[in-house]
């Protein structure tokens, strides 16, 4: 079974993996087959950096994770490493039946950085499914990774633009006269509270706070 930190950086990996419609996700690198993709968290501003293989979007890349997205009824999977004869085969432990997906951690994940092929041999319900991974630029991409998937000089040109619009419409929605704003237009005091919680700005004439 899975240690539980390889668990949480896998279901951190699942949660965070963006989706490449939304216009703040930018692929950042690409090497050989594999492509890292840029999210930001709109609200907060953090970073997320997620490994892809060329086609294949069930198959996702982390720091130190690779999990590839299964069908539910899979009843065993065998490994095999390049040239290496195949793994025995073995069934999914409880953490990977939970994210649906094979999990190469730890020292299996070592060896694969070190490879050029990862096949997995599954057997489900409705009889064998095979996938095979190439793994040229799997290394300069968990590299890529490591560095926390940095965005080309024009790209982050505009990164920091967004970052700094962003912190001044947030400085000028919290100061008294954007505060008097938003509750002018029915914000209730409690979302003000959340949005700017060091604005101290007196309650609404009559003391009484929106409680909408």
């Amino acid at each position: 079974m899975k240690s539980a930190p390889f668990l949480l950086a896998a279901l951190t990996l699942f949660a965070a993996v963006p989706s490449l419609a939304q216009p703040s996700n930018k692929t950042v690198y690409r090497a050989g087959n594999w492509y890292v993709v840029r999210s930001m968290q709109p609200v907060t501003g953090a970073v997320a950096c997620t490994g892809f293989y060329m086609g294949q979007g069930g198959v996702q890349l982390g720091r130190d994770s690779l999990l590839v997205k299964v069908a539910e009824e899979v009843k065993s999977v065998s490994l095999r490493f390049g040239d290496q004869p195949a793994r025995a085969p073995r069934a999914l432990d409880p953490n990977e039946r939970q994210m649906g997906a094979v999990m190469v951690a730890g020292a299996d994940f070592e060896l694969m950085r070190r490879g050029k092929s990862l096949a997995l041999e599954l057997v489900t319900a409705k009889g064998k499914e095979s996938h095979s991974l190439k793994l040229e630029g799997l290394d300069a991409a968990l590299k890529n990774i490591d560095a926390g998937c940095p965005l080309p000089a024009a790209s982050a040109r505009a990164e920091r633009a967004q970052q700094q619009a962003r912190a001044k419409a947030q400085a000028s929605r919290c100061t008294p006269e954007g505060v008097e704003k938003q509750r002018a237009m029915g914000v209730p005091d409690w979302r003000i509270a959340a949005r700017c919680p060091q604005a101290q700005a007196a309650k609404p004439a009559g003391g009484a706070s929106s409680a909408k």
